[in-house]
């Protein structure tokens, strides 16, 4: 893989995992965002968790950006495990699923990337 996109690579999954961020503060009620209004429910409104159970899934959102951004930055130094990496894209895939329909553009993003590693891993 050429430098440039490696750089690429990595700057993207550290912008994708910042974007993470929302996940944690909406729900510990940190920012008020108009199009992502405060919600108790996962998976569209099928579940209801509460708002202690929200603050849990706030919880793994901030542990997924700082994993992701570790991700980027992991790829920036050419360190990168991708068994390590499909795992935590994975995890950002099935959050991104839970957060539906708010997280839907993360969805296509967590798809594509692990398409992309696998095929760079391969």
């Amino acid at each position: 893989m050429t430098p440039g996109l490696r750089i690429a690579m990595g700057v993207f999954l550290i912008v994708h995992g910042i974007a993470h961020l929302v996940g944690f503060v909406v729900p510990w009620q940190l920012m008020k965002a108009p199009d992502l209004p405060y919600r108790t429910t996962i998976f569209g409104g099928a579940i209801d968790v509460g708002a202690v159970g929200i603050k849990i899934v706030g919880v793994l959102w901030l542990i997924l950006a700082i994993a992701v951004a570790g991700l980027g930055t992991s790829y920036l130094a050419n360190r990168l495990s991708y068994p390590a990496a499909l795992g935590i894209v994975g995890a950002s895939l099935l959050m991104s699923i839970a957060g539906w329909p708010d997280a839907r553009i993360g969805v296509a993003i967590n798809a594509v990337l692990l398409v992309a590693l696998k095929v760079l891993g391969s």
